[in-house]
């Protein structure tokens, strides 16, 4: 006879209920007389488990191997846009100092012709009438004169 269609056999600490590990009267034999039965589901289900665990490893790997490259990418956009930020703030900044520069020429310029025009300017009329007049102002009024 094997011993599958043996009857369990009970300990001699074993339990009135017949629900616990002592009533087992072999080692890896259930309570109904299936020898291993509750093993091999066991080590079936650490099997799966095992497997999803490692589905579930390699879809980590795959997705942190993405996430890798994007970050990569990323890092590449962020260095080129540092980059043309550096170039647009030196240029920013000699538009300024042309500007600054520009301004303060044109502030001299405008100095330099109000000197001139205050030199220039007679005070009064009667400075103006008292002043004698080029030759080549007299020659000019006769040229309007003749049309």
């Amino acid at each position: 006879m094997s011993q599958a269609n043996l009857p369990p056999v009970e300990s001699k600490g074993s339990q009135a209920s017949g629900g616990s590990k002592g009533s087992k009267g072999m080692p890896a034999e259930s309570v109904d007389g299936r020898m291993g039965a509750d093993i091999q589901l066991l080590i079936t289900d650490i099997t799966d488990y095992r497997d999803l665990m490692v589905a579930h490893t390699t879809d980590d790997k795959a997705n942190l191997r993405a996430l890798d490259e994007e970050i990569e990418i990323l890092e590449y956009r962020q260095a080129q846009i540092d980059s043309r930020l550096g170039k647009r703030k030196t240029a920013r900044e000699e538009y300024l100092k042309t500007l600054a520069d520009t301004e303060k020429a044109f502030n001299q310029i405008v100095n330099t012709a109000n000197a001139v025009a205050g030199i220039l300017k007679p005070k009064s009329a009667s400075e103006l009438a008292s002043m004698d007049a080029p030759k080549s102002a007299a020659k000019a009024g006769d040229y309007r004169g003749r049309d």
